[in-house]
């Protein structure tokens, strides 16, 4: 179901000054699978109504084609919701977490609820991955 995808859905941000962080690599030596379980982060609508506060949960993979990672919300867990369009897709791997994908859309006639379909951008994509690489020369990769 790609009828609300958008394709190359990503950004690269720079910085002048240090984030205060480490960067989180990119998972390039494994792609993700159905099942896996993956951590969502987002400053979006949450299940008050509220927004602008980070807020973070996990979901699981449904599907995954080249473009795209696919999840959808059965009422357990957590979900996006309109505003966290950008944020990390993390899943760690032995101990290590590394970014799967990117925030993209959702399925807007369940509006955040049971039913709705999360769309996240793959960054294994070559055409992201490629663009990713090009402005962040020295991403780091797992």
């Amino acid at each position: 179901n790609q009828n609300q995808a958008v394709f190359n859905d990503v950004a690269v941000i720079t910085v002048n000054v240090p984030a205060g962080f480490a960067p989180i690599p990119l998972l390039l030596s494994r792609a993700p699978q159905i099942g896996d379980i993956f951590d969502i982060f987002g400053y979006g609508f949450d299940e008050n109504g509220g927004i602008g506060e980070l807020k973070s949960g996990q979901m699981e993979i449904d599907q995954v084609t080249s473009n795209h990672i696919f999840s959808e919300f059965d009422g357990q867990g957590s979900n996006t919701c309109q505003g966290d369009s950008g944020g990390p897709a993390i899943y760690v791997l032995n101990g290590s977490p590394a970014i799967i994908g990117v925030t993209s859309s959702g399925t807007a006639s369940a509006a955040c609820q049971v039913g709705d379909l999360s769309l996240f951008a793959n960054v294994q994509d070559t055409s992201i991955l490629d663009f990713i690489t090009s402005q962040a020369p020295g991403t780091g990769a797992i």
